[in-house]
């Protein structure tokens, strides 16, 4: 959070994070993931339900409750805090843009895109529409994409040999 109106010439705008996390409970035991109940009252009095990942308790109980603990929590105004919320809105803000990327596909200029390839997408940070921003491929996309086109490459070469109507595996 920071505050809409501010002088910066006097200081640097304050900023605040607000972290909120939450944990959900059955029967007092941490769960992770979804647990089907029984809209039936008798058939859910009788099911059993593995509670958590951590435990691997499974329990019968006709009265479970649920329940959702939550932390709402606010950073210090001190300068180090200051320091670690800017840090941290500064990689999210990089996450951000780092989608707006798409690398350009294999033996093409952005010159040589079509209409439909220079989409137009939101940006949900700015309230203008953003195009999308090209950038040359990486070492890395390079190499996985060399990867995939051998592996293509090695399946229809393996696909030429396969026989009709011959099976390829049998059922144990």
């Amino acid at each position: 959070m920071q505050p809409r109106k501010w002088d910066e010439s006097e200081s640097p705008r304050p900023i605040q994070l607000l972290s909120l996390a939450l944990q959900n409970l059955l029967n007092g035991e941490e769960i992770a993931g979804p647990i089907t109940f029984s809209v039936d009252e008798q058939t859910r009095q009788a099911q059993k339900c593995k509670l958590s990942r951590h435990t691997g308790h499974s329990v019968t109980n006709p009265s479970m409750t649920g329940s959702v603990n939550y932390t709402l929590s606010k950073s210090s105004m001190d300068g180090p805090c200051q320091a670690e919320v800017r840090d941290r809105l500064h990689l999210a803000r990089n996450a951000l843009e780092g989608m707006m990327y798409i690398a350009l596909p294999e033996g093409k200029t952005i010159d040589q895109m079509t209409g439909d390839e220079r989409q137009s997408i939101r940006n949900p940070t700015d309230k203008n529409t953003a195009t999308i921003k090209w950038k040359l491929a990486d070492r890395k996309l390079l190499a996985l994409r060399r990867e995939a086109k051998e592996s293509g490459e090695a399946y229809a070469q393996r696909k030429l040999s396969w026989k009709k109507d011959q099976k390829s595996w049998l059922p144990a």
